[in-house]
């Protein structure tokens, strides 16, 4: 039996080169495709100056391809945007769909932070957490900064969960400074992720000075979702600043500033973190419910594949 053509294609960016794919698929099956934009990947680059012009140039050259051939455009924030509506795409082509939180993650409890701590040996001590990607634009040198500033203080551990382009650099330098009270962990299978997320007694958001409104990091929502409190070490006009704001559920600092950092950690934890926890898991299910987040992009792909103009078509005609 022959496969029914689908009606409508989405690709999500990153990474950027899918939508090379969505345009010839598109143009071979004459329907139209949904380009979601998660992470401003070319802006990211040139922010952080990772790629020589060239490079960049032929980013920027996918991305706009990317744009204009798409019937409908989707992105994560506002500030995302404006910032694709600023590159000359249409505003009516170019929808906000939120990230929609993993509702498992509303139910992680103690009796999982406590096995964590004791499978991993971590005792009573105050823990400060950063978890994901250990990237560029993380800048979580602010972290191994703000440890440096404590060090003596052996009641409280960071720890820096995942792996990324800096990771190794990061072990070397905590190596080189003789930090006891930092410590790497792998990426981990659910359960442990589960329990760390109920151990953490604070849960770090950093981006260098340097990082705009080019993506919304999805641990942000994880955080909420699992009632973490947070410190968001960011720009204080970000997407993520103003979602802390909005929740209660935590600090925001300015970014690569170890001092203030260290400051709003010690400030967090001489409070009642039930409070911060509560706001954080209240806005997560609220702002981000599945049922909510889900029916609004159902909507947007139907108009997309039935009632908004197929650009393939339009040329079609021109011709």
């Amino acid at each position: 039996m022959a496969r029914k053509r689908p009606d409508l294609l989405l690709v999500v960016s990153p990474p950027l080169g899918q939508a090379v794919n969505a345009i010839l698929l598109s143009r071979l099956w004459r329907i139209p495709y949904v380009f979601d934009v998660q992470d401003l990947q070319p802006d990211s680059a040139a922010e952080l100056d990772m790629l020589p012009s060239w490079a960049l140039g032929m980013l920027y050259k996918v991305e706009k391809a990317a744009y204009r051939h798409a019937t409908l455009v989707t992105t994560l924030t506002n500030g995302m945007r404006k910032r694709i509506i600023d590159k000359d795409v249409p505003p009516e082509k170019v929808r906000l769909i939120e990230p929609r939180v993993d509702n498992s993650l509303l139910d992680v409890g103690q009796i999982e932070g406590n096995a964590f701590r004791k499978r991993f040996g971590l005792g009573e001590r105050f823990l400060v957490t950063h978890s994901g990607n250990m990237g560029v634009k993380q800048g979580l040198d602010v972290i191994v900064d703000a440890a440096a500033l404590c060090r003596s203080d052996h009641s409280m551990q960071f720890l820096l969960v995942g792996d990324g382009a800096v990771c190794e650099r990061l072990q070397r330098r905590v190596a080189v400074l003789a930090l006891d009270n930092v410590r790497f962990l792998p990426l981990l299978e659910e359960e442990d992720f589960r329990g760390l997320l109920a151990a953490s007694d604070i849960c770090l958001l950093t981006q260098q000075k340097s990082v705009s409104e080019i993506a919304f990091p999805s641990k942000v929502v994880t955080y909420f979702a699992a009632g973490c409190a947070v410190i968001g070490s960011v720009n204080s006009d970000s997407e993520i600043a103003r979602t802390i704001r909005d929740s209660g559920a935590g600090k925001i600092v300015a970014p690569e500033d170890a001092r203030a950092l260290l400051a709003a950690i010690l400030e967090l934890r001489d409070q009642d973190l039930r409070k911060y926890r509560k706001n954080a898991q209240e806005y997560a299910s609220q702002r981000w419910s599945p049922s909510r987040v889900l029916e609004h992009l159902e909507q947007n792909l139907r108009s997309a594949a039935t009632s908004l103009p197929n650009p393939l078509a339009q040329e079609g005609a021109a011709h």
